[in-house]
């Protein structure tokens, strides 16, 4: 690859959403600032994907020059923007894999749009269809282990 790795991951697409800059800043600009937690770690891990790492952020209740999309919440065409898809045909590569991360109501809302735009994924068991996530399949990095399993 480009940046010397062996890696055949060809880009990772990060898109950060938030309500507010002040809810995401920190890791910018505190970078020091010793914590572990989900959004530290990616910052970390993505860091190895080098020029593949695609981050991105979107701010839906405040204009902010650090927004790579417009305000407001994320939507089919948002979505669509964001990760560059192009049309919603059902053929969608399988090695494009998404991983949603966020609160139930978050979730409830993109695993829809991903869908409507054709990618193959679904409820991950009975639970998750009652709950609308997480949802598993070829297209999905989620892999729920089964009740139980150690």
């Amino acid at each position: 690859n480009s940046d010397g790795s062996f890696s055949t991951v060809k880009e990772v697409n990060h898109l950060w959403a938030n309500s507010y800059w002040a809810n995401s800043e920190w890791i910018w600009e505190r970078p020091n600032r010793v914590q572990d937690n989900l959004a530290r770690e990616m910052q970390r891990s993505g860091l190895k994907y080098g020029v593949r790492l695609n981050q991105m952020n979107i701010i839906s209740r405040e204009e902010r020059p650090e927004s790579d999309l417009p305000m407001g919440r994320i939507d089919y065409d948002i979505l669509g923007e964001a990760f560059g898809l192009e049309n919603n045909s059902t053929d969608k590569d399988p090695n494009v894999k998404w991983f949603v991360v966020g609160s139930s109501g978050f979730k409830k809302a993109m695993y829809p749009l991903i869908e409507q735009w054709g990618f193959d994924i679904e409820d991950c068991s009975a639970a998750a269809a009652k709950k609308g996530y997480p949802k598993c399949g070829p297209n999905s990095l989620y892999n729920q282990e089964a009740p139980g399993a150690a």
